[in-house]
């Protein structure tokens, strides 16, 4: 199972949803990619990560520039925010397709 998170580096961001999806799947042990929306420019500015951006809009399938994040999706399937991809997890939607991690 492949599971990729678009969230904000919370080095870099606050997003407690970020930290806490991130944190929820680790203890889990569930492997996943984690992908930055965002990075500091040559001015140390806080920019979009362009490519990361229109990534997402081709996963997602529609203009991103107002959602929130994180957005989560399992083997290229658009699951949603990490309280939903929790719900369903927690639920056993998922159950059987995991790739734990080797810890």
């Amino acid at each position: 199972m492949k599971v990729k998170i678009y969230g904000f580096d919370t080095n870099l961001y606050p997003c407690e949803s970020c930290l806490r999806a991130k944190e929820f799947l680790d203890y889990h042990k569930i492997d996943y990619e984690f992908l930055s929306v965002i990075e500091r420019n040559e001015n140390g500015k806080l920019v979009h990560k362009e490519s990361v951006v229109k990534q997402l809009e081709l996963e997602y399938g529609d203009d991103v520039s107002g959602i929130s994040l994180p957005q989560i999706f399992v083997n290229g399937k658009y699951i949603g925010k990490f309280a939903i991809f929790k719900q369903k997890f927690l639920e056993g939607v998922f159950n059987g397709t995991w790739s734990n991690k080797n810890r």
